[in-house]
């Protein structure tokens, strides 16, 4: 969720503590980026966790659901089969949501509810999400799919 130079960092951290206190059965972990500062990892409530030293890939095939702004580890969450959300807040590199690999926010009063379609396992948010992650996996073509969004999105970032 966390990266370096993301100014929403702060209204994203309020709001999912927001819905963690209407979630008490749910448990959110706040995984700062490498190059950001934290003294020591810490519960901020009973079912929020703030932590820099993770195993990050141990942590996306644990988690029902990854939330991120434009961070490459969204991508590694889409391959691995977990449903992504970007909260955009403001202006990013990378739109996800373009590739129909994730969900888009862009007002954080529908995190909640977004949540919550992508783990019901009948919602239409998760069957299109899961469609979307199908046709960017495909065997034959991976390599060249994920190649065409990085190609992509450097493309869009040099206009």
């Amino acid at each position: 969720l966390s990266q370096p130079g993301l100014v929403e960092s702060d209204q994203i951290e309020k709001k999912i503590l927001e819905i963690s206190d209407r979630h008490q059965d749910w448990i959110f972990v706040i995984k700062l980026h490498p190059n950001q500062d934290l003294d020591e990892n810490i519960y901020v409530t009973e079912n929020v966790y703030k932590t820099k030293d993770i195993d990050l890939k141990a942590l996306l095939y644990l988690c029902d659901v990854a939330i991120t702004k434009d961070s490459t580890t969204g991508l590694e969450a889409v391959l691995i089969g977990k449903p992504l959300i970007n909260i955009l807040l403001s202006e990013t590199r990378l739109d996800y949501s373009e590739y129909g690999i994730s969900v888009k926010i862009t007002d954080l009063e529908d995190l909640d509810k977004i949540i919550c379609e992508c783990v019901g396992s009948d919602s239409m948010t998760l069957k299109r999400l899961k469609n979307g992650q199908k046709n960017m996996r495909n065997h034959k073509n991976a390599a060249a799919n994920i190649a065409d969004v990085i190609r992509n999105e450097m493309i869009k970032n040099m206009k």
